[in-house]
């Protein structure tokens, strides 16, 4: 498995990412029982993956728990990925106090004390304006050494635009990413094929 830096981050990412909203998401995937979620995760480390993405809304949670149980002792080994603005009752909040419980709680399942990257989670508009204090809350985060990177996951190529021109983002994950903006790949992690 190939790695490539990510960015400025001085990350070594793998080339292929293992996206977790599958792992025991009863939605989807036939109701994937713990077991075969926990084997997923250790063939893709046997295979090279060292890029795992997750969130507190895959899976209900589950996702993270799944994932801290599998990277125990393994920690070192991978770049963790999570989100937050997502809320257990539906609607996005992406508030400074509810970013500071999302994120604890994130930690607390992933059984880790810091995430590699932590991305806002298909913010609107006015947040990646760059004006609103969750990014103050953000390098708080990283001074305290919970998160060591930063950025969002958005939905279309102007939105990474305008994110890039407005924060100080490092990654950007893309949904609908277009390799028309080739310029940008040095920041994006697109959803469709992991690339940078």
């Amino acid at each position: 498995m190939h790695r490539r830096k990510l960015g400025s981050t001085g990350l070594e990412v793998s080339e292929i990412g293992f996206g977790a909203w599958q792992l025991c998401n009863s939605d989807s995937w036939g109701g994937m029982d713990e077991p075969t979620a926990l084997r997923l995760v250790d063939e893709a480390i046997d295979g090279g993956i060292n890029l795992f993405d997750t969130a507190p809304n895959y899976a209900d949670t589950k996702s993270e728990c799944i994932l801290g149980r599998a990277l125990q002792n393994k920690r070192d080994k991978v770049i963790l990925v999570s989100k937050f603005g997502h809320t257990p009752e539906g609607p996005k909040d992406f508030s400074v106090d509810w970013f500071w419980k999302s994120l604890e709680a994130s930690l607390g399942r992933l059984r880790t004390d810091y995430l590699d990257v932590l991305l806002l989670h298909n913010p609107p508009s006015e947040i990646y304006a760059g004006t609103d204090p969750v990014w103050t809350a953000l390098e708080e985060a990283r001074v305290q050494g919970k998160i060591r990177h930063y950025g969002a996951s958005l939905d279309f190529a102007v939105e990474v635009e305008e994110c890039l021109a407005n924060t100080n983002s490092e990654v950007l994950e893309a949904v609908s990413y277009t390799h028309l903006r080739a310029h940008e790949t040095r920041y994006v992690i697109s959803y469709a094929v992991f690339c940078w």
